[in-house]
């Protein structure tokens, strides 16, 4: 047995071995809390001015936008310094963990805000020369711009490089284990770097097409279709109004516009119009105002291209640029409502459509004749253009999105003669071309054979779904659902319409159903189509039901399914649900722009 003063001595060094311990961990705990508060204060410095500047590029604020990034890059460089530090702890279990990845994190966050600074920079630089309004600053103030923007594409993608190194490292730090602060920062900032990323891709693009598409360095001319999406066509639209525009430097050397039917009158056509216009319409010659039978716009532009040099049109054309009501609707909520001298409208983003169909089909005899009675669309068109060159410098960058956000939805297209530029804009998808892709594919086509306005008033709904039948192949079920809410007036009647579906090439069709014309099978863009004849009442619901078998060699990879948008249509609902291999999958979403979907 030990005795009473062993046993006291014993005590004694327990409590010293105790407190050097205590004392050690202190002493590692303040060199290690030290560093880490410091890098914490940098960080949290660097997202305040990140959150700063996400404000001011909301509202056009460029020039502050730029300085606060440059602040938050600058902050995001002293906290990754500091955690210099703390590398050695990256081998302390627990500790480590965090460590490692609040410094990929960092790493990551430079680089985000790097490529933002960068970005706003670029921004700043091309809108620097320009006067309050793009509308006041001088023609070679505008050039001047148009010079930057076209010299910025290698800036641009050294930042999209950038952007592609901060998803790198953030894909890279593995999140089991991590404190929920650092782990929802790392989730956040992957929520963030695909917009990031998509509005860089818009910058390249308008790098690389927008200078020479708006006259720099040389003067463009364009062929300018009004497609009315009120009576929807393959490519958007009944061409009731077409244009010349003319481009120099950003500004408008001339813009001439005029009624389709005073251009066809002139000439007396001797071109077959395709069979159905003339199975369920009786008609026979074929002129410019029907050009856009196709649903691939460059097809349907190289149409309306020769269509206007075949009926005495002068122009050399470098292109064709469309818009659709859909289109000037967006654009009016942006410039304000707009009165048209000498009418006694106040167009809205409300309105328009509208109050110019009243004008053009019940109320133009009031002011000129009818081969006169769209005269108002050129005069309502110059007005609003010169408003949109009169907003305000910090707008511009508003009105560029909302341009680009009517390509995204093929409200507005564009074809250039320029094979090159051309093959840029094909990027893009600003061209409206039926897409080439690897696996599953649906485009489905309305044409309104009935002459009015009722497209507005159907509703449509599509149904898709995949399964397999009996002997291993994979079968599509495709449904068109019309909800015909209109009646039989001036505006609207019943909705006939030539459907055509462009499905994978191979497709076989087994059967269809809500048809009221025999179903014809052909190949066109390197897709098989089904096309049928449909009509829907006023006041009823119908609906067309396809299935057919689809090519096997989509099933030689993952399954995606490609679903097109028809140009000039606004808001279709869509469901989709895929049986693949046995996994399952439902989406319930819309077709206002292009829908991807994958099962992995």
């Amino acid at each position: 047995m030990f005795s009473p003063l062993i046993r006291e001595e014993h005590k004694h060094r327990n409590l010293k071995f105790i407190i050097i311990i205590l004392v050690l961990v202190l002493i590692v705990g303040l060199v290690f809390i030290q560093p880490v508060l410091t890098v914490y204060s940098h960080a949290s410095h660097g997202k305040t001015f990140v959150a700063k500047a996400e404000e001011e590029l909301s509202s056009g604020n460029l020039k502050d936008a730029s300085l606060h990034l440059t602040l938050a890059h600058q902050e995001f460089l002293a906290a990754r310094d500091k955690m210099g530090r703390l590398s050695w702890y990256k081998g302390i279990p627990l500790i480590g963990n965090q460590v490692i990845a609040l410094d990929s994190l960092l790493v990551s966050a430079s680089e985000l805000s790097g490529a933002l600074s960068d970005l706003a920079n670029v921004a700043n630089t091309i809108l620097n020369p320009l006067d309050s309004t793009l509308g006041k600053a001088a023609e070679e103030k505008k050039r001047e711009s148009l010079k930057v923007l076209s010299e910025s594409t290698p800036l641009l993608e050294e930042t999209k490089h950038k952007l592609e190194e901060a998803k790198s490292d953030l894909e890279s730090i593995g999140q089991s284990g991590l404190l929920p602060q650092i782990s929802s920062t790392i989730d956040l900032m992957k929520g963030k770097l695909p917009l990031v990323q998509q509005t860089v891709d818009k910058f390249i693009l308008a790098s690389q097409v927008l200078p020479k598409m708006l006259g720099y360095p040389e003067e463009k001319t364009y062929l300018f279709l009004f497609q009315n999406n009120m009576e929807l066509r393959p490519a958007g639209g009944f061409i009731g109004t077409y244009g010349i525009l003319k481009l120099k430097n950003g500004e408008i050397s001339s813009f001439f516009t005029d009624d389709s039917y005073n251009l066809d009158k002139q000439y007396n056509s001797k071109v077959e119009t395709p069979k159905p216009f003339q199975d369920y319409n009786k008609r026979f010659e074929w002129y410019f105002r029907d050009s856009n039978w196709s649903p691939d716009f460059p097809t349907a532009a190289e149409k309306a291209e020769w269509f206007y040099k075949l009926e005495g049109g002068q122009e050399n054309l470098d292109g064709v640029i469309t818009i659709t009501p859909t289109f000037i609707e967006k654009m009016l909520e942006l410039t304000g409502s707009v009165k048209v001298p000498d009418y006694p409208y106040e167009f809205t983003a409300a309105n328009f459509t509208d109050e110019l169909e009243f004008h053009v089909e019940q109320n133009f005899y009031k002011f000129e004749d009818k081969t006169q009675r769209k005269s108002i669309i050129g005069d309502f068109g110059k007005i609003i253009i010169t408003r949109a060159l009169s907003l305000p410098k910090d707008k511009l960058l508003e009105l560029f999105n909302m341009v680009v956000e009517g390509f995204g939805e093929k409200q507005a297209l564009v074809y250039l003669n320029d094979s090159n530029l051309q093959k840029t804009v094909a990027l893009s998808d600003w061209d409206g071309r039926i897409k080439d892709v690897p696996g599953d594919y649906f485009l489905y086509v309305d044409c309104n054979l009935a002459s009015l306005k009722s497209d507005p008033y159907v509703k449509r709904t599509i149904n898709y779904e995949v399964n397999w039948d009996g002997k291993g192949n994979p079968v599509a079920h495709l449904t068109m659902t019309y909800n015909h809410t209109g009646e039989f007036n001036w505006r609207t009647t019943r909705y006939r319409t030539y459907a055509r579906v462009y499905v994978p090439k191979g497709a076989e069709l087994i059967k269809i159903s809500g048809n009221e014309s025999d179903p014809e099978t052909y190949e066109e863009a390197d897709k098989t189509v089904f096309a049928f004849f449909k009509v829907t009442e006023p006041q009823t619901t119908e609906s067309v039901t396809l299935e057919y078998k689809l090519p096997m060699y989509i099933t030689e990879q993952p399954y995606s399914l490609y679903a097109q948008k028809q140009a000039g249509t606004v808001d279709h609902k869509l469901n989709v649900k895929i049986n693949w291999n046995g996994t399952i999958r439902e989406f319930n979403t819309d077709l206002v722009e292009d829908r991807e979907f994958e099962i992995n």
